[in-house]
């Protein structure tokens, strides 16, 4: 009997809690309608395991199904099937629509009891918006829409040349573990030291 695809990959679990963490992510570039200057060093667009042809094929394969009526319930069944704990929504690829955006959003107001995190550059799709507590979304720079972040109200992110430059600025450093963002929720200012080429280096601020 063929095995049914999955939506859900595994991220493993968190050292410090214990937490099932699991992953949902498409094709980037496809699927980032608001990236800017992040589109030429992005990890996620077919460099490295992302240009594998069985990883592109998932990829592509989840944004197609992302669009059904069916996803969000799907997608529960697969947290609940697993007892998931935490999901990182787009370990690659964005929010590309307001209605798709919304999906999520009702994923996390169906499962309470379960963590959700992203990071977006899809800013103006969540403004206004008021999110279950337990969907932590962390606006990235770097797209079309830095400046509707307003830093001294709203959870963002910063990618920093070098850890020096990022704990000098006083954020919280996630570069080896970006679910920190959904533990240590008090901390808006969140940093990433950037780890791509580098002959491509790229940051967001000094």
């Amino acid at each position: 009997m063929k095995t049914k695809r999955k939506l859900l990959g595994s991220l493993g679990k968190n050292f410090n809690t214990n937490d099932v963490i699991a992953a949902y992510g498409h094709t980037a570039g496809l699927t980032c309608p608001m990236r800017g200057d992040c589109a030429k060093p992005c990890y996620a667009d077919e460099k490295g395991r992302f240009a594998w042809p069985n990883v592109k094929d998932k990829r592509y394969w989840n944004f197609t199904e992302s669009k059904k009526r069916d996803f969000t319930t799907r997608i529960i069944s697969e947290i609940v099937a697993k007892d998931i704990d935490v999901v990182r929504i787009h370990d690659g690829g964005d929010f590309y629509s307001p209605t798709y955006c919304q999906k999520w959003i009702n994923v996390a107001i169906n499962l309470p009891y379960v963590r959700f995190y992203a990071y977006t550059k899809a800013v103006s799709y969540f403004l206004g918006k008021k999110l279950p507590k337990n969907m932590i979304i962390t606006y990235s720079f770097g797209g079309k829409e830095d400046h509707l972040i307003d830093t001294k109200k709203h959870r963002h992110c910063h990618i920093f040349k070098d850890t020096a430059s990022l704990e000098r600025s006083g954020y919280l450093n996630v570069s080896k573990d970006d679910s920190l963002t959904c533990y240590k929720t008090r901390n808006k200012k969140i940093g990433i030291v950037y780890h791509g080429a580098k002959d491509k280096l790229w940051y967001t601020k000094e």
